[in-house]
């Protein structure tokens, strides 16, 4: 039987944009899409919703979009990651600090019974709070978790960044950390030559990002304060997992722990 989802999607996102006032297309459209992607061939971790398949993305490769909640491939990862291999879940308290909040991960992150959860970015209408990065208004050891998902690539001085992260965990604490990266290369930025936005998106992926990271991204953090494992979980999952949940099967999570003592 021919899959019809995406000519579906497609119709759906026509009719919707020539019938619905633009202030309720996003809310009308997602319920268009969970009778449209409806089934039990997947499943996000994330809003534990299960699907037909997951929806195609926008991005430079075949990203996997779930109908519910918008999660990506990496944001089920992280959320799996999380369950499966911390016990961030079952700790009395957890204080979390998540940088420029995807849909998906603040929903579930800010749902935990045991979290005081806040957001943050510099002016995304996701974010509960307003600030940048490298001038974070909380006292030092605030927080035990720090979630930063693609969002380094964007910051001029992500050194700067990162000593904020360090300052602002617990001793001990830990930021989980997921960026663009290709490690058989150095990072690449600040290259001269690099100026139109067609240039940034070859060099760096996207045309708002300012570098690029390589296999030197761990001792990057390790030079700033942090104690750092590249934890490859994922790549050990069989086929029939990766599929069922729609994970990119090369994916790393970038574990950074504030030391406990300097």
């Amino acid at each position: 039987m021919p899959d019809l989802t995406q000519p579906l999607d497609r119709a759906a996102q026509a009719l919707v944009r020539a019938l619905v006032p633009q202030a309720a297309r996003r809310f009308v459209l997602r319920r268009l899409r969970l009778l449209i992607y409806r089934g039990n061939g997947v499943e996000c971790p994330c809003c534990g919703s299960r699907f037909s398949r997951f929806m195609p993305g926008l991005s430079h490769r075949a990203t996997r979009v779930c109908p519910r909640c918008g999660a990506q491939e990496r944001h089920r990862a992280l959320w799996l990651y999380m369950r499966e291999r911390t016990d961030l879940f079952h700790r009395p308290q957890l204080s979390i600090l998540h940088w420029a909040p995807e849909y998906a991960l603040q929903r579930s992150l800010s749902a935990l019974p045991n979290a005081a959860y806040v957001s943050a970015d510099l002016d995304g209408h996701e974010a509960l709070q307003h600030m940048d990065m490298t001038d974070v208004p909380f006292k030092d050891g605030a927080f035990d978790l720090v979630v930063c998902v693609h969002v380094l690539e964007h910051v001029p001085d992500d050194r700067k960044a990162i000593r904020e992260m360090v300052r602002v965990l617990k001793p001990g604490g830990m930021a989980l950390l997921l960026v663009p990266i290709v490690l058989e290369q150095l990072t690449r930025e600040n290259d001269p030559a690099v100026v139109t936005p067609e240039q940034r998106r070859e060099a760096y992926w996207q045309e708002d990002h300012v570098r690029l990271y390589g296999g030197d991204f761990p001792q990057r953090l390790e030079e700033e304060g942090f104690d750092v494992t590249v934890d490859g979980w994922i790549r050990t999952l069989d086929q029939a997992t990766l599929e069922r949940y729609g994970l990119f099967p090369l994916e790393d999570v970038y574990v950074a722990r504030r030391r406990r003592s300097t």
